[in-house]
């Protein structure tokens, strides 16, 4: 299936364009980071990126109700350059699975991704992009929307004492 493009962001010599590949009520967040050609050429770091040196370059959702379904991956694998995981020069593309936000009338749901890269030569580095937001519009599924971070509730448990197991001796704060 084709891809919807969503937007392009650029910044700090590095253009950024976001589409959308649904799978019934998933979807799959795809953003082409593409560093300006220049001499020397510009690479990104890895998303697997840790430490105190560099920007990961990432994405992920600022919106609770846009929930993630798998492992960020890229399609280039990073090399070592000084210690450090690089992307080779040239664009990457990182893919973010994800749940379609539920909405009661299918109307589609403005979210914002954060994105985090830093394009470098090998001896200097542009100025990092941390945490920008960058506004998408998504497709939404028709369903009852539930409330970020929860789950079906079950009044039923919800309104009983807790029991002790079946031969476990309850110890109270006072028995101590």
């Amino acid at each position: 299936q084709a891809a919807d493009q969503l937007t392009v962001y650029q910044a700090n010599n590095v253009s950024v364009a976001f589409s959308l590949e649904r799978q019934g009520d998933s979807a799959k967040i795809l953003a082409t980071f593409t560093p300006e050609q220049k001499f020397p050429p510009l690479h990104l770091y890895s998303k697997d990126l840790t430490g105190e040196v560099g920007i990961a370059t990432r994405i992920e959702f600022a919106n609770p109700e846009v929930q993630t379904a798998g492992a960020l991956e890229a399609d280039r694998k990073p090399h070592d350059l000084n210690g450090l995981p690089v992307y080779p020069a040239g664009p990457v593309t990182l893919t973010l699975p994800i749940r379609l936000p539920v909405t009661r009338d299918g109307a589609r749901v403005d979210a914002d991704i954060l994105i985090s890269y830093m394009a470098c030569t090998d001896t200097s580095c542009m100025i990092p992009v941390i945490a920008q937001p960058v506004k998408v519009s998504l497709p939404s599924v028709i369903g009852e929307p539930q409330p970020a971070g929860t789950l079906p509730s079950n009044k039923a448990q919800a309104n009983s004492e807790p029991k002790p197991l079946a031969g476990s001796n309850p110890v109270s704060a006072s028995d101590k």
